[in-house]
C-alpha cells in the first residue's frame, strides 16, 4: 500500500458563524487553510523538492481540533488508501 507525507504550515486559522442550532445557540465552525512548506530547513527544502504546491483547506466545528493547529506551525499530513471494510450484519 502506498502512501505520500507532505509536511505543511498554518496559514490561516478563521472562526466562522454557521448559523442558529436546533436550541437556538450560535454554531460557530473554523476555516483553516495550510500549505506546503518550502523553505526554513533542510527537511522542509527536502519535502519541497518532491511535493507538489497547493493548499489543504479544511473546515469543522471542533474546536479541541481547531485548537491543536496554531497558524505559523508545521504538521505531517499523511495519505493513506482509505480501503472499505467489509460490512457485517449483526
Amino acid at each position: 500500500m502506498s502512501q505520500v507525507r507532505i509536511k505543511v504550515v498554518i496559514t490561516d486559522k478563521n472562526e466562522t458563524f454557521n448559523g442558529k442550532a436546533g436550541d437556538g445557540s450560535i454554531s460557530k465552525g473554523f476555516a483553516i487553510k495550510a500549505r506546503p512548506v518550502t523553505n526554513g530547513s533542510k527537511e522542509n527544502e527536502q519535502f519541497f523538492k518532491w511535493t507538489p504546491g497547493g493548499e489543504i483547506s479544511l473546515g469543522t466545528v471542533n474546536e479541541n481540533a481547531a485548537a491543536a493547529l496554531e497558524v505559523g506551525k508545521e504538521y505531517y499530513v499523511d495519505f493513506h488508501l482509505a480501503e472499505a471494510e467489509p460490512v457485517t450484519a449483526a
